[in-house]
């Protein structure tokens, strides 16, 4: 497992780096390009904080507002990336959250574009 560096909401972070293969299973070309892609220009992890907040509303029992939340990082943390062997192309942001423990968040994009918010147990 390895560990790469990306900026994600305006904050540096260090993250691992998880690909979904067997355990006797090469990482695939497809999963490569995946993260490369991910981790180049990929103004959509940016642009994705403004779901991220409406998520943390709507699951939140009504404790937060997505207009007030001025530092995301008080609800959701990345800790890996995830590579997907499936769809090709896709890669989740998976995340502790707040409102969530036991689940988290994994915040999938597809070809550099959000694709879903929505829990781990749904993406691994």
């Amino acid at each position: 497992m390895s560990k790469v560096d990306k900026t994600i909401w305006g904050r540096k972070l260090q993250l691992k780096v998880i690909y979904d293969c067997f355990e006797d299973e090469e990482i695939a070309p497809s999963q490569e390009k995946a993260l490369s892609s991910f981790l180049g220009d990929c103004p959509e992890v940016e642009l994705s904080l403004a779901s991220l907040k409406n998520y943390c509303e709507k699951h939140s029992a009504g404790k937060i507002k997505a207009d007030d939340i001025d530092n995301v990082y008080k609800y959701v943390v990345p800790r890996s990336i995830f590579v997907m062997r499936k769809p090709k192309g896709a890669v989740a942001l998976l995340c502790d959250f707040k409102f969530d423990i036991e689940h988290g968040i994994a915040i999938v994009f597809k070809d550099g574009r959000l694709e879903s918010i929505t829990t781990q147990n749904a993406v691994m």
